[in-house]
């Protein structure tokens, strides 16, 4: 850090010139992220759901169309009437013969029957696009705008999975903005009024810039080589706004407290580089370790949060600690030019006066029942999660009102044949006798919750032939597939339960399941095997960097449990919310019933690395006084006095930018930004600034305990408070560069945390 500063003393102006060129070269790549994102990407092709969903697009490509025609005949047509024939006719023709397409047909081609209702008022155009889901997307919307959807005697409506995929996109394209379009006037307010300067609150929109473009350039560098998922750039937005402000916010008012103090702006930056800096590195080291462990999942879209979380931290950490410090030497005292009030609000010389110090006091006054009371209401926030129920995305994830919405929940209550629930595929070359198939079909009908299964020889309910099926629909090429239909949606919480009945039923060969519901089964078994592992990593990691800060046991166990609890707390909230479908008319969706797994995934990788964030910077202060003398409850009062506001203030403009995602249509960004929002202000708020002192005034000096192979590894490799101390026996300053450790003079700093552990 000493390095760096000087470097910034040295030469701030190319570095700043510098840093504007690497900006401008990464809003060149940013712009052309948007087109490379992938709309889904929450299967792994491992998965029996996606075997089996590999076999059909090969050899049933209209199994499951992906684009789909609905003609409505108007002003009393039907669809035989011969306008409308011609016109459906038409329409097939187009998308047979529009790129992309493999195959298409209709109710009037031949064996088309059941692609019409039965008053013959509407009837389907389908097609099969080629592609995985970014390519399906993009060439519907080709589509689109290619197709003659015209009649005068009927309508026409381009809808299915396709079009859907393009829904989601534009939808996610229309959120970011406008989540930006509020958050960002609305965090440059709160800046100005926290910073109390119109220049200084535009310092952390600058590292923003950093942070947010950067992430995008990011994101399409990786998305040349892997599946990026759309939900991504999101993530890189919010996250990027909120960490900036989060860094810079520490960084400012510790340069202003060093000023204030009496120091040089030489000595200040420096100074600030070794405290402020150094626990920009660190909390940069968790929150990045927290995302990357996100990794772990197989999921395509799971592994591009993680992507975009590391992108975006170590980005926004490097512009904090080049970028910042460059531009507050350049700047000067013109930092303080607009100035709103002649106190810097933030900044406190004095830590033991001021209102977080007295807050501290109370607490410890009233330590047990402070303690008992916020862990009942962690408990009572949380426990709504106990009652999750996991989901996939679906139309009901569009905001009310959209047409693609509307069109697609039209389709599938017009023409449930079309969405098979799930699916049952026997591979190629195994086809077995007809008999066999139609066996295992009845048997298949007969789990509960399974309203009826079509096949080769039929179509069964409750284990009896009701009906038969076209020839060829169900087996061709040597290869057969059953279409389950079941009683309740695939969304619902059971149907993960009936996918799980269809694959214990026996079958004559081997077979695969898929279908949606079976995909939010592989998805649920998948979490269920690998997020204790993502927990673990991040866990550790976490463990490690606050053993190197604090050099105890106690305060990093503490952390890592009290960050659980806020994240059980905050998963709680947003089920109750978003599951249970309360505030749905104020906050614009429909409850499902369900929670979308990546609401649940993003939440927990972000709100951990964010609450060790502001336990890094509470820590971090805390530890600092206390290796200056102060005892154990003297130093978390002056060190929750020096760090409170700025972790209010940070808090503040975070939970604004988070609860800006509400303004979206898609029901995934609402629940993240409520679900990370809450999160936020719960921790900032309350763990914190009551329970973490409480705590703290409890273990006394436990916080400070270590097994002594430890307490001497943290001297050796451990993070102390570097000032000069005075050695009252012998009235001479020792220099911070050396300490005197077992008779022989080390390279290590020297400080009172040092002489306390040796006198031990």
């Amino acid at each position: 850090m000493e390095w760096l500063s000087g470097q910034v003393l040295r030469r701030p102006r190319a570095i700043l010139g510098g840093s504007l060129l690497v900006l401008l070269l990464a809003g060149y790549l940013a712009l052309g992220a948007s087109a490379l994102l992938a709309p889904r990407a929450f299967t792994v092709p491992s998965w029996p759901s996606s075997r089996a969903a590999a076999v059909l697009a090969k050899r049933f490509p209209l199994a499951e169309p992906n684009v789909v025609i609905a003609v409505t005949a108007t002003h009393g047509h039907t669809v035989d009437s011969p306008a409308v024939a011609v016109f459906g006719r038409r329409l097939t023709a187009e998308l047979s013969s529009a790129d992309g397409i493999r195959a298409a047909t209709s109710y009037w081609a031949p064996g088309g029957a059941l692609l019409a209702t039965a008053d013959r008022h509407e009837a389907l155009v389908v097609g099969f696009l080629t592609g995985d889901g970014s390519e399906v997307e993009k060439e519907s919307t080709r589509l689109a705008g290619e197709l003659r959807l015209h009649s005068s005697a009927a309508g026409a409506v381009l809808t299915g999975e396709g079009p859907y995929l393009a829904g989601v996109v534009s939808q996610s394209e229309h959120d970011l903005a406008r989540t930006q379009l509020i958050a960002v006037p609305l965090t440059a307010l709160l800046l100005g009024i926290a910073f109390g300067g119109l220049v200084a609150s535009l310092m952390p929109l600058a590292i923003a810039a950093f942070g947010v473009v950067g992430a995008l350039a990011a994101l399409h560098l990786i998305a040349e080589v892997t599946t990026v998922s759309t939900y991504a750039s999101n993530v890189a937005s919010g996250l990027g706004l909120g960490i900036a402000v989060d860094y810079a916010l520490l960084f400012v008012f510790r340069y202003r407290e060093e000023l204030a103090g009496g120091r040089t702006p030489e000595r200040a930056l420096a100074r600030t580089m070794r405290t402020a800096g150094r626990t920009i590195v660190l909390s940069a080291a968790t929150v990045a370790v927290s995302m990357a462990a996100l990794a772990i999942l197989p999921m395509p879209a799971f592994r591009s949060f993680a992507y975009a979380g590391v992108a975006t931290v170590v980005i926004s950490a490097a512009a904090a600690l080049v970028v910042l410090p460059a531009l507050l030497v350049v700047l000067g005292p013109r930092l303080e030019a607009g100035r709103l009030r002649r106190s810097h609000p933030l900044v406190s010389v004095d830590p033991t006066t001021g209102y977080f110090y007295r807050r501290a006091k109370w607490t410890f006054r009233r330590a047990i029942p402070i303690f008992a009371g916020v862990g009942i209401l962690l408990v009572v926030l949380g426990w709504p999660a106990l009652g999750v129920h996991m989901g996939v995305d679906s139309p009901d994830l569009l905001p009310p009102g959209n047409p693609v919405r509307t069109s697609t929940l039209s389709l599938e209550r017009t023409f449930p044949l079309l969405q098979p629930e799930a699916v049952v595929v026997v591979p190629p070359g195994e086809h077995p006798h007809p008999g066999g198939l139609a066996d295992y079909a009845a048997r298949l009908s007969m789990v509960q919750r399974v309203a009826g299964v079509a096949g080769p020889s039929g179509v069964y309910r409750h284990g009896n032939r009701t009906a038969g099926t076209p020839p060829g629909r169900y087996a061709q090429r040597g290869t057969s597939y059953l279409a389950v239909y079941f009683s309740v949606p695939a969304s619902s919480p059971g149907a993960a339960a009936v996918a799980q009945d269809l694959r214990q039923v026996h079958a004559p060969v081997p077979v695969e399941v898929g279908g949606p519901a079976a995909v939010l089964l592989d998805t649920q078994s998948s979490l269920t095997t690998y997020l204790p592992l993502v927990w673990i990593v991040a866990a550790v990691a976490c463990l490690l960097v606050l053993f190197l800060l604090a050099g105890s046991i106690l305060i990093p166990l503490k952390a890592v449990v009290l960050n659980l609890l806020s994240l059980v707390a905050s998963f709680g909230v947003t089920i109750w919310v978003f599951q249970s479908g309360h505030l749905q008319s104020l906050l614009g969706f429909t409850g499902s019933g369900t929670i979308d797994v990546s609401v649940l995934v993003l939440t927990f990788g972000v709100v951990f690395g964010l609450s060790m964030d502001y336990e890094m910077f509470l820590i971090a202060r805390i530890k600092e006084e206390h290796d200056l003398g102060a005892d154990n409850d003297e130093a978390v009062a002056r060190g929750l006095q020096r760090t409170g506001r700025i972790v209010t203030a940070a808090a503040a403009t975070m939970a604004v930018t988070f609860l800006a995602f509400l303004a979206g249509g898609l029901v995934t960004v609402k629940a993240i930004g409520l679900s990370l929002a809450g999160a936020v202000i719960l921790d900032a708020l309350v763990v914190r600034t009551v329970l973490v002192p409480a705590l703290m005034h409890l273990a006394g000096r436990a916080n400070w305990w270590a097994p002594r192979r430890l307490r001497r590894l943290h001297l050796l490799a451990g993070i102390w408070e570097t000032e000069p101390l005075e050695i009252l026996e012998t009235g001479r300053v020792l220099s911070p560069e050396v300490l005197v450790l077992d008779g022989e003079l080390g390279d290590r700093p020297a400080t009172t945390g040092h002489t306390q552990l040796l006198d031990e």
